[in-house]
């Protein structure tokens, strides 16, 4: 993960992961069988799409060079369903879905009740999700994301008019994402229009049209539609944060690790999908209890300072507990007061000089913003795990 992110200006950022557990599900076989060219659920009529919020159904740029056309040509014959919404350009060539699981069910449900309110012709209580509806779920939880994200981060979408002082994200246009039933045709994809071929999981920054491409192959997750989602949001999420200001400059890597690990966490307690160091073993389900297994730490006092944390920049060495320990620190910043957030923000994404020491510039930009030395804030995240965690898991608060 994180490899060769910026390298003679253009930008790759990878995000790959393996899951410990996963839920029963049950998948149509092959990704490869037509789809209806008419949605049914807006049936493409104007009057639909402005309710959920529709641009189109293609065709539109999708990356520098490249259209949703032409990506649909270049893959072949795999069954692309195309969706452009207000930050997003979709393609979807995810199967037919039914959940085996109770707790996911239940999840889907809620959501799909929800989806139900803006597409009308959508049934909340449908057991099986065909690829049109999986398409505008994605779609759905994609601009969901992205509200919740410039509602945490304190930053503006982009296509809302700059306002001094602000920060806002991208410059250019929707973020592209590609989701693929088989890692072959994400392969494909990335040997074709990136500089860095991956066939599970790749972000990619396109210098010409100044926007980021995130595409995932489902069968590189091998689990069920909740696992799908929280890598989606992991990834995405980060991309979303190196786009803050139109990724003028380079924010601390451990900085937008820990975004997208906060808001993947949002959509699933459970799983245990992330980036292992080579050699380590996975963790098992009892470890899913994140906030536990940090409340013992803290209680131990086991665990990186910040100074540590702060000069991390290789993630491909973190182990399973610097990505606990990394996710906790970020719920704990996140939860600070809006001012304390927007400074952040602020020095985070801000350009470095050739040759600063850019630790001790995060460090002093921290102590900044909270008002306190770097010890402080340790002593101070170290009560705030204790008041928040609960020894069975559960935040004490709501959110």
């Amino acid at each position: 993960m994180g490899r060769g992110f910026r390298k003679q200006v253009a930008a790759v950022l990878v995000v790959t992961g393996v899951l410990a557990t996963a839920a029963g599900a049950a998948h149509a076989q092959g990704g490869r069988k037509k789809r209806p060219e008419v949605d049914p659920y807006t049936r493409g009529g104007a009057g639909a799409m402005a309710e959920v919020g529709y641009i189109s159904f293609g065709p539109f740029v999708f990356g520098e060079g490249h259209t949703s056309e032409t990506v649909t040509s270049r893959l072949g014959n795999v069954p692309l369903l195309w969706i452009e919404t207000p930050h997003f350009r979709i393609g979807c060539s995810l199967d037919a879905y039914r959940s085996e699981d109770k707790e996911e069910r239940r999840k889907l449900r809620t959501e799909i009740g929800e989806l139900a309110e803006v597409l009308p012709r959508v049934k909340p209580k449908v057991r099986e999700l065909d690829p049109w509806l999986r398409a505008h779920l994605f779609a759905w939880r994609l601009e969901n994301l992205y509200a919740r994200f410039c509602e945490v981060l304190g930053v503006l979408p982009s296509d809302v008019d700059p306002i001094e002082g602000k920060a806002r994200i991208g410059t250019a246009g929707p973020m592209s994402i590609l989701l693929v039933e088989r890692q072959s045709s994400l392969s494909r994809y990335t040997q074709e229009y990136c500089r860095t071929h991956r066939d599970d999981a790749h972000t990619e920054y396109f210098l010409g049209t100044r926007t980021f491409v995130y595409g995932i192959a489902d069968d590189s997750v091998e689990a069920d539609d909740t696992a799908l989602h929280y890598a989606v949001t992991f990834g995405v999420a980060q991309a979303l944060a190196f786009s803050i200001d139109g990724f003028s400059a380079m924010p601390p890597r451990w900085w937008t690790m820990g975004i997208g690990r906060y808001f993947a966490r949002l959509v699933d307690r459970e799983c245990q999908l992330y980036a292992s160091a080579g050699g380590e073993a996975l963790p098992s389900d009892e470890l899913a209890d994140w906030e536990s297994l940090v409340l013992g730490r803290v209680k131990a006092s086991y665990y990186p300072d910040w100074a540590s944390t702060l000069a991390w920049t290789d993630d491909s060495k973190m182990k399973f507990a610097d990505h606990i320990m990394l996710w906790s620190r970020m719920d704990y910043l996140l939860d600070q007061k809006p001012e304390v957030v927007a400074s952040l923000v602020e020095s985070f994404h801000a350009p470095v000089s050739h040759g600063e020491d850019v630790a001790a510039r995060f460090a002093a930009a921290l102590e900044e913003a909270t008002g306190k030395g770097l010890e402080e804030i340790d002593a101070d995240w170290s009560r705030w795990v204790g008041e928040n965690y609960s020894k069975k898991g559960r935040k004490k608060r709501g959110r």
